[in-house]
């Protein structure tokens, strides 16, 4: 009997070993994520000497934030540009709140022209390489569309008969179509 009752205390301890070694790396890791950048993409383009990153972290619990730097080729970030929600020297940032449009974040040249960055498939943001200005960007989409016409038309729910969210409606009219207006030579 006293085999058996050791080796269910051995095992008890080694699954709450194994639970509290999960729950500190989730805790480092959130810790990480709030205090430091990551990289997520690096474009180079030759002709100029220029490589564009792509980097991320989390505000809270989940608010995932993008910056987006030019740096010549070959040099690293900095300390500063690692930094967690530090936004000095960075060509345009953006966040979500609640997750919209969250997943598959990545920067592209269009037209050897404009850089576009965009996430949840939809674009958010347009920097002219050649003018050295962004076009379009919005820090915060979801604080846009709170204030929005169409949100107090509407709320939370989108329009009879338009699939997606209200909140996809308002980023696909608001900065997805301008983007693609301006590559497009439409405006």
């Amino acid at each position: 009997m006293r085999k058996w009752l050791k080796r269910i205390l051995v095992g008890l301890g080694v699954v709450v070993l194994a639970v509290a070694a999960l729950i500190g790396f989730a805790v480092f890791d959130l810790w990480y994520e709030n205090r430091y950048k990551s990289e997520i993409q690096a474009i180079e383009i030759p002709t100029q000497n220029i490589r564009l990153v792509l980097l991320t972290d989390i505000a809270g619990f989940g608010d995932r934030a993008w910056y987006v730097y030019q740096l010549p080729i070959g040099a690293g970030l900095t300390k500063q540009m690692k930094t967690g929600h530090d936004t000095e020297g960075v060509l345009f940032w953006n966040y979500t709140e609640a997750g919209d449009h969250y997943d598959n974040p990545k920067i592209e040249i269009l037209k050897d022209k404009y850089l576009v960055f965009s996430r949840g498939g939809l674009f958010h943001s347009l920097y002219d390489l050649q003018q050295k200005a962004v076009l379009v960007n919005d820090e915060s989409p979801w604080n846009s569309f709170q204030e929005s016409e169409q949100f107090k038309k509407y709320g939370e729910k989108p329009p009879s008969g338009t699939p997606g969210t209200a909140m996809d409606v308002w980023v696909r009219e608001n900065l997805h179509r301008k983007i693609e207006r301006i590559v497009n030579g439409a405006t």
